[in-house]
Order: structure tokens, then sequence, then C-alpha cells
């Protein structure tokens, strides 16, 4: 990331930018996925809430800043050079102080390695050092729990959760960058906008790790469902200024959802492909940001403006309907195996209904035989 971003300040043509540009968001999606989830994995279930949401006040910070430069620096290679500090900061930072999750490694069996980071921790924490041993003894072992996404997908109740988290995540970088991207279309000042939306994500996220506290899968649920019908009720609006404010009120709710799936996401994959989970979710996730600024264009081809947000108003809607049969995680042990995540998600409510169902069809079936 380090190296593109400074890199990206001297491109000499649009296809060197383009090329460039493309391999420092691979770097910096999987730079986050990975963050993200080392950041879960280091904390107990009364902690990832914080754990989880803390990440996004320094997404704010990082909005804030550019929107502070982007103001008095108007030249966008010197900006691109600024931009490139920050991220030196972070890499010397990780590259220093984090260590590797414990969990993760005493789950792919490289407990010495885990057994040495948690005696760092232990001395940090005033912890003894038998505590740590009876830690090991219970996660090290000689069999080393696999899999693999595909391990996921041929699983039927892990391929549907994992195609629905997909889908959120689609619809929720989509509509989050859809409405970020085009904000200069709305009425206003751009930068007063832009900082008015900032500020929406600030209280945004504090909502969220409120309502987190409850529930994972309702915070998601119900902050698209709010979303999309403000947005799809645009179609009967008419004043652009009552547009603008829709449309920022879409971009708080779905800031709600995309701070409460970012961590929601670990939480429903087991520890051997979390990562891999995450990255795929998030993968297919800048498929919706591809879309959204062609969908943020649609509306001034055909001579409706408000047409993108109708469209992002509809599929947030459908996106939020479906989370609802997601399993919830709230104060439980994060799975670890495939067996685990397969047991975990068929106590789910929903699910179990669903089964129960099916049995009993089965039993009426076999009786009509």
């Amino acid at each position: 990331m380090l190296i593109f971003s400074i890199v990206l300040a001297f491109s000499p043509h649009i296809i060197f930018f383009v090329i460039v540009r493309f391999l420092l968001g691979v770097f910096c999606m999987g730079a986050m996925a990975s963050s993200f989830c080392l950041g879960m994995e280091m904390v107990g279930p009364s902690w990832r809430v914080f754990a989880g949401v803390v990440v996004e006040y320094f997404w704010i910070a990082g909005s804030l800043l550019l929107l502070l430069l982007g103001y008095f620096i108007r030249y966008w290679k010197t900006l691109q050079l600024l931009f490139a500090i920050p991220t030196a900061l972070t890499t010397l930072i990780y590259l220093k102080f984090i260590p590797e999750s414990p969990k993760w490694l005493f789950v792919t069996n490289k407990t010495e390695e885990g057994h040495k980071i948690l005696k760092k921790i232990a001395s940090s924490n005033g912890v003894q050092l038998y505590d740590i041993k009876i830690i090991v003894s219970k996660k090290g072992g000689n069999d080393v729990p696999s899999g693999t996404l595909w391990s996921v997908m041929k699983s039927p109740v892990l391929r549907r959760q994992t195609l629905n988290i997909t889908l959120c995540w689609t619809v929720n970088v989509m509509i989050y960058y859809g409405i970020t991207l085009n904000i200069s279309a709305l009425a206003g000042n751009f930068y007063t906008n832009f900082l008015i939306s900032i500020v929406l994500e600030l209280v945004a996220y504090l909502t969220c790790q409120f309502f987190l506290n409850y529930s994972r899968r309702l915070t998601v649920a119900i902050s698209m469902i709010a979303g999309g019908l403000a947005m799809a009720c645009i179609i009967a609006v008419e004043n652009e200024s009552l547009i603008t404010g829709i449309a920022l009120f879409g971009k708080f709710a779905i800031s709600i959802s995309f701070g409460a799936i970012w961590m929601y996401t670990p939480e429903l994959f087991p520890t051997c492909v979390r990562n891999a989970g995450i990255g795929f979710a998030s993968m297919f996730g800048r498929v919706g940001g591809i879309l959204a600024p062609i969908i943020g264009d649609l509306g001034s081809y055909v001579g409706y403006p408000s047409l993108s947000l109708i469209i992002f108003g509809v599929v947030c809607l459908v996106s939020g309907l479906l989370a609802l049969i997601l399993p919830e995680t709230r104060n439980k042990n994060l799975p670890e195996t495939i067996e685990d995540a397969e047991i975990f998600y068929k106590k789910s409510r929903f699910v179990k209904r669903k089964l129960c169902f099916q049995r009993r069809k089965m039993e009426r079936n076999s009786i009509v035989v």
C-alpha cells in the first residue's frame, strides 16, 4: 500500500494511473479485512462491539482529514503524497507493535508461537503464566482444523448464510459509495454536504455501537430496511432540498448497517476460514462499489435525477429483509471449525423453525407412502 500510494502520485498517464490505483485498492482491502479480523480475534465476546466499531471512528478521522486537505490543496498529486504519510505510520505501528492472532495460532496448531505472544500479553496485564498454560492446553492439539471457502459452500446452511451476508455487503458498499460519490449532484455546496455526511456518519457509528449491544442481526436488518424505505419514497418527492435530506438520511442508515456488518461478518465465519470469508464478502462488496457510480449517473441519462436513489432504496429494502434470517451472534463464542459453524447456524430460531417444518413434511410424506 505504501509503495503504490507513492507511485500513484507520479503517474505519467491515465493507463498507468488506473493500473496502480487498481493494485492499491487490492492491497488496501486485503489490509482492511485482515486487520479487522485480527482485532476481532484478539478480544472476548464482551469487547467485540467496541473492537468492531472503534475502527469506524478512525475512518471518520480519515474522512475529516480528506475534507480538510482537499479543501485547501486542490492539486491531486500533492494530495496523494500527503495520503501516503498515514500509510507509512500505520505500517510501522503494525510491524512494531501488532502481534499475530493467538486464537488463529492455537487453531492452526502453532501453539508455541501463540504461547510466546500470550506471555507478552500476560506481562502487560498481570496474568500469571500457569493461566496461559491452561489456555494452551485447551486450545492446543494434534488435529489442525482446516477449511476453505469451498468447504463452506458445500454446506447448505453455511452456503445460504454466506450468500446472504455477501448480498448485504454488495448492497451496503453500493449505496454507501453511491451516495458519497454523488454528493456533488445534490443540492447545496459540495464541501458542506460532505461535512454533513461525515457528521451523520459519526452519529451513525455511535448509534450502531449502542444497538449492537442488543442485536447484531436486527441492527443490520432494521437500518437497511429504514434506509431502503426512505430512499424508495423519493419517487413521491419533488423538492430538491427534501431529496438531499432523504439522501443524507439514507447515508446515515447505511452507515449504521455498514459499521455493523464489518463486525457481524467475522462472527458468522469459523476461525479457520474467517479471514477468507471476510475477504470473499468484501470482494463481492466491491462489485457494488463498481456499480455505484454507474447507477449514480443513471438518473442524468434518463432525465430523472432521483432514479439512482430509488434503485438504491429498493435493493436496500430487499437485502434488509433477507438479513432477518441470519443468525444472532451477540455474546456467542466464535465458531472455530466448519462443524462448529454449522451447529451454531442450525441453532438460530429461523433455521430451527425451517428444519422443523422440513422434518414434519418428510414425516407426513413417509406416512402417506
